[in-house]
This record gives structure tokens, sequence and C-alpha cells, in this order.
């Protein structure tokens, strides 16, 4: 189906879209793919969700539970074991639907 197009992807885990590209990863068996891990959302009108409940994280997202959209929101005052917490979070989702990240 890929016809050499496409060799390799990343997923963002706490993104809109993201189980759709579960299902197409998980039926394309030549394709590496990996898990971009993600604490910020950069995009005004595209914010993405923590995994994790905001209320275990509050030092990564806002009053609506959305991650920062820039990093320099989250430096200095993001709490080491929240930042733990939600990356090991986001692997452990991922594995769960069945992917098997080459990277």
């Amino acid at each position: 189906m890929l016809k050499r197009s496409i060799s390799s992807t990343s997923l963002m885990v706490p993104c809109p879209w993201f189980y759709e590209m579960v299902q197409f990863c998980m039926h394309q068996p030549e394709l590496d793919y990996g898990i971009h891990l993600t604490l910020t959302g950069e995009w005004k009108t595209y914010p993405f969700r923590s995994i994790t409940g905001p209320n275990k994280i509050p030092s990564l997202v806002d009053k609506q539970g959305y991650f920062y959209p820039k990093r320099k929101q989250i430096i200095g005052s993001a709490v080491l074991e929240e930042f733990e917490l939600e990356l090991t979070n986001q692997i452990e989702y991922a594995l769960s639907l069945g992917l098997k990240p080459s990277h």
C-alpha cells in the first residue's frame, strides 16, 4: 500500500487522530514508527490534552487541562515527577493499544 512513499513516522499520543494513526501503523507491518513524547501543544486552534488527569500534573497544564503552547511556560516551574508520570503514561497507553514502536 505504501509503495515506499513512507518508511518511518512518529506518533504523538496526546494529539487528535492518534487512534487513527495507531490503526494505520498496525496495518502497515513494514513501517517503522515511534512514540514522539509530547509536553507542549503549540497550535492555538489544535490544543493537546494530557494523557494523565490534569489534577495529577498541574504544573504541566493550563486551567482547561491542555498542555501549554510553549516550553518557556513550563521550564522552571514544572515538577519532575509530573514529567515522568505523563511521559510514562503516554508510552504505556500507546503500548496498551498493541503498538510495537521501533523508536
